[in-house]
């Protein structure tokens, strides 16, 4: 059996010259091994048959022809959001909000909790019974917030204002 290594490591990536030497080597012969050195990253990687050895080095391209395994199949590298349709990264991204909306008013700062539920409100019509619930405690418990004035220091900061005046925030929602 015939063996070739071809250097491309000082191919351009941005010419015509992966895409000429990808189709040049798709059409090699099965009685012959081939090794292609080609940079990290390289865009030629991907065009190459897979049928063609893809090395980093000369040794390496030496070592795959003597070993005989010339290419190990491609895995697509690991995208949680990739496998998800996008209805159920929408449903994702509803109940992160509504996490996100919960801890808000978790550590007092019941302004960000209610924009959480409005923005959740705009893109998705009507809040379940649960969180138009929390809504009136999350709403009052502002309401009493901004009454007391002085305890208020600000977004993101309610929580140790809250502490500070010895008031208990209401932890109200449908997660735990």
């Amino acid at each position: 059996m015939r063996r070739l290594i071809v250097d491309a490591s000082v191919i351009e990536p941005a010419g015509d010259e992966p895409a000429l030497l990808a189709a040049v080597l798709a059409g090699h012969r099965a009685s012959c091994q081939v090794v292609v050195i080609a940079p990290a990253g390289s865009s030629l990687t991907d065009l190459l048959p897979a049928s063609v050895g893809v090395a980093l080095s000369l040794s390496d391209a030496h070592r795959q022809l003597a070993c005989g395994v010339i290419r190990q199949a491609r895995r697509a590298p690991a995208t949680p959001a990739g496998r998800l349709s996008a209805c159920e990264r929408r449903a994702l991204a509803i109940r992160q909000s509504l996490r996100w909306a919960q801890r808000a008013a978790r550590e007092g700062d019941y302004e960000s909790a209610l924009g959480w539920l409005s923005m959740i409100e705009r893109t998705e019509g009507r809040l379940a019974p649960e969180w138009r619930e929390a809504r009136k405690v999350w709403t009052a418990a502002w309401a009493a917030q901004a009454a007391a004035g002085p305890c208020q220091l600000g977004p993101g900061r309610r929580s140790r204002a809250a502490s500070r005046c010895g008031s208990a925030a209401p932890h109200q929602g449908p997660f735990p």
